[in-house]
């Protein structure tokens, strides 16, 4: 499951019974009303999951006098996509939302995106300042119509591109792990003669034992495949227990 950042969004639509010429009205282009005033288009994310303070709505719109109508809203959009970790913790994860009308078909409402791919990407990028798991790599944008109820309905599409951040998993995983891999290794050298061995061994295993049970929760849990890490993990721990004896 994935959360987008809280990020404002602007929409912008054709209105031609808002129209007007500034000659006739003090040279005034442009002018705010409440959003009950004036028709919205009704669109949702289908892949949205419903979530308390969702959605942060402006009640009021901006009408332009050539008759564009524009308003900005926040979301704190939550969805749940289909990741593939088996590159964990290096992997690429690519997650879509689609924004579509419940009820309008396209021939009466059809949407397009306001600003290309590129420009999206590199405003998103700004936007994107805070350090967290996550590295935004880039915004796609397509469309495509879907059938419902009888009528085609326009589908617009945007493909968001992320890139998981190793440092932390590095660092507190697979760093630990070679080190107690290089340990086992160096126990070849200790005399096998006495004890020192023998507990410098179970020192390990317990060692080992207690990474798994404090990580355990930072590998993502799948059905479909099994992270790369895990299985060199059990690479390791095969390691431990057989070329020991």
């Amino acid at each position: 499951m994935l959360k987008c950042p809280i990020l404002p969004t602007i929409q912008a639509w054709v209105n031609e019974f808002t129209s007007w010429n500034p000659e006739d009205f003090c040279g005034i282009t442009f002018c705010a009303v409440k959003k009950d005033m004036v028709w919205i288009p009704d669109i949702s994310i289908t892949e949205s999951i419903k979530t308390e303070f969702a959605t942060v709505e402006n009640q009021y719109v901006q009408l332009m006098n050539e008759g564009f109508v524009v308003t900005t809203n926040t979301f704190a959009v939550t969805s749940a996509c289909k990741m593939n970790v088996h590159q964990f913790p290096f992997d690429v994860q690519s997650c879509t939302f689609t924004l579509q009308s419940p009820i309008h078909s396209n021939n009466e409402l059809v949407i397009n995106p306001i600003s290309d791919a590129s420009f999206l990407t590199l405003s998103s990028k700004k936007a994107f300042q805070t350090q967290g798991e996550w590295e935004l790599l880039s915004i796609n944008t397509s469309k495509t119509n879907a059938t419902t109820l009888g009528d085609p309905q326009d589908q617009l599409i945007y493909k968001i591109t992320m890139k998981r951040r190793p440092l932390l998993y590095v660092i507190n995983f697979l760093m630990p792990v070679l080190y107690f891999l290089i340990l086992d290794l160096a126990s070849f050298f200790i005399d096998s003669t006495g004890g020192e061995k023998l507990g410098f061994k179970v020192t390990l295993l317990l060692a080992i034992s207690v990474l798994l049970l404090l990580l355990q929760d930072m590998l993502p849990s799948t059905a479909n495949d099994i992270p790369l890490i895990g299985e060199g993990l059990s690479a390791v721990l095969i390691v431990f227990f057989f070329l020991d004896h």
